[in-house]
């Protein structure tokens, strides 16, 4: 059956996408920009590892709605290990203490 919908229908849909779009571009606008770069302080770095400056690298994507950062620390120019932070900026975000479960969950996985 086929509807014979008419341009009321279609001025539904086109405001319910203005207003999804209105509703990204306020999201991407209003929310924080800021990324704090998370380092490793040198007290527990010890005397051999040292971060490589050269290859720092930070970003953003999707509009602004992900951000990264990632650190690179090695012992003498060698055995790299890197250290990678991720936000991603969601219109309907988890509360913190789901956030905190979920973390403690999944490194409790890796653990095993």
């Amino acid at each position: 059956m086929i509807s014979e919908g008419g341009a009321g229908e279609t001025r539904v849909y086109a405001l319910i996408a203005v207003f999804i779009i209105v509703v990204v571009i306020f999201a991407v606008v209003f929310s924080s920009n800021q990324l704090n770069t998370a380092y490793i302080h040198h007290d527990f770095l010890g005397v051999d590892w040292c971060e490589d400056i050269g290859e720092r690298d930070s970003g953003s994507q999707l509009l602004g709605l992900e951000k990264f950062s990632s650190l690179t620390y090695k012992i003498d120019g060698e055995y790299p290990a890197y250290l990678t932070i991720m936000t991603i900026k969601t219109l309907v975000m988890m509360s913190e203490n789901e956030l905190r479960d979920k973390t403690a969950e999944s490194i409790g996985q890796a653990l095993e």
